[in-house]
């Protein structure tokens, strides 16, 4: 018998395969969860404990309101929770490490709403860190005349 699996179950999926794939490439790389509505919550904390994060995964719930989203109120959410004073002396200072570095991934899945654009100041002096890397991740619905993923995108 074929199962059938939520949008958000498929999402985690997706996640958890992540977490695994770049823990096994390196143990020492640490990964959190924030979750953006009309404010930005944090659900895990930094850690490099796979289980602890697949965990807080699976606890990921669908929300059905269509808040706006103010990407600026993410990155600062996350400069501030890194409680690194500074970040962006730290990233190009403290960081001594040639291979290391802060790396922001973004799963974006809201279809019907178009996020606000960060500041771009705010990305530039990431950018200008050298030590920084952004990716984002789009999860949408099966694109139709009412669904926003172009825009988005």
């Amino acid at each position: 018998m074929f199962q059938s699996y939520s949008r958000l179950d498929m999402i985690k999926r997706y996640l958890k395969k992540f977490v695994w794939h770049k823990n096994s490439l390196n143990e020492n790389h640490e990964f959190g969860i924030l979750v953006l509505t009309t404010t930005c919550l944090w659900k895990l904390n930094l850690t490099n404990n796979v289980e602890k994060v697949t965990s807080a995964i699976g606890k990921l719930e669908f929300d059905t309101a269509d808040y706006a989203k103010d990407l600026n109120a993410y990155y600062h959410d996350f400069v501030g929770y890194c409680e690194l004073g500074d970040v962006f002396k730290t990233l190009e200072s403290e960081i001594d490490d040639d291979n290391a570095y802060l790396q922001l991934i973004l799963f974006y899945s809201r279809s019907y709403v178009i996020p606000d654009i960060p500041s771009v100041d705010l990305l530039q002096k990431f950018h200008n860190s050298g030590k920084f890397v952004y990716d984002s991740i789009f999860f949408h619905e099966k694109v139709n005349n009412m669904v926003n993923s172009y825009f988005i995108y």
